[in-house]
């Protein structure tokens, strides 16, 4: 098969990359700079340097005789940046991909973000959206592109909704973190004492992707991905890591826990945890 990736220098574009060529795919990654080596097998991979962002940016080398295209590009930190990534861009690409009759099935990576932070309830793929900054909102806008185009083509899409990616590859690993506190005593729950660990491995991300690509009841879904377990039972977990003794740790409401992410800002060092 042949799979087109975006955003192939990112945290899941990479190590999809890199198990799709194990698998012996054709691999087309789009980046907006050099793709550095990877190990796995570079006979069937092409690298193709262009900025989605760019308004009418040309993008039909990358797309040319690829089956389906793994949206993953993404902008986390420079909001100024998202809306032309995660909205013009998309529908840039989406144009394109319209108009390249081999592409079939058009995976997009969005976020679990989009549902907002309710405080109460299972959350599903039908649950209310309610995105709550510019990443979630320029995200779901990209969905709406998505399904606003395709559904009327006969070409098919999946989103994908993950919630926050843990991984050891990252510079900022929000379990490190998290031992980390509870270790030095910095630790404090947040909200509700039943509150759900929603976030999901880098592994469980790119295994998802690549059973959706090869199953055709993946077609115009929307999948939530998230790994769930009780906060309080992950904190016992690390405490018997750590051979602590599993205190009573102290709650915080949610109110007051704003409060204080705001002083997180003024003094950086100050530790939160949510």
């Amino acid at each position: 098969m042949r799979i087109g990736i975006t955003g192939a220098n990112g945290l899941v574009g990479r190590d999809l990359t890199e198990k799709l060529l194990r698998d012996g795919h054709i691999v087309n990654v789009l980046v907006r700079n050099n793709f550095a080596d990877i190990s796995e097998n570079q006979n069937n991979l092409s690298i193709f340097c262009n900025d989605l962002s760019i308004k009418n940016e040309d993008l039909s080398d990358f797309l040319k005789n690829l089956d389906v295209i793994v949206h993953c590009a993404a902008e986390i930190k420079d909001e100024s940046k998202m809306e032309d990534l995660h909205v013009k861009g998309t529908e840039n690409l989406l144009n394109q991909c319209l108009k390249t009759s081999s592409i079939k099935h058009f995976v997009f990576l969005s976020s679990v973000g989009v549902y907002g932070f309710p405080e109460t309830g299972l959350i599903s793929e039908k649950s209310k959206l309610y995105f709550t900054n510019q990443y979630e909102k320029t995200k779901l806008l990209g969905e709406t592109l998505v399904t606003k185009k395709l559904e009327s083509s006969e070409k098919k899409y999946t989103i994908l909704r993950p919630g926050p990616i843990i991984s050891s590859k990252m510079s900022n690993n929000y379990l490190s973190l998290l031992t980390k506190y509870i270790d030095k005593g910095y630790f404090f729950y947040i909200g509700r004492k039943k509150t759900i660990f929603n976030f999901i491995h880098l592994n469980n991300v790119i295994s998802s992707i690549v059973l959706i690509i090869k199953n055709k009841k993946a077609y115009n879904e929307v999948f939530n991905l998230c790994d769930q377990v009780l906060f309080k039972d992950l904190i016992y977990k690390i405490c018997n890591h750590l051979n602590k003794k599993n205190k009573n740790f102290f709650y915080v409401p949610i109110n007051i826990a704003i409060i204080i992410s705001k002083l997180e800002k003024i003094y950086s060092k100050f530790p939160l945890n949510t």
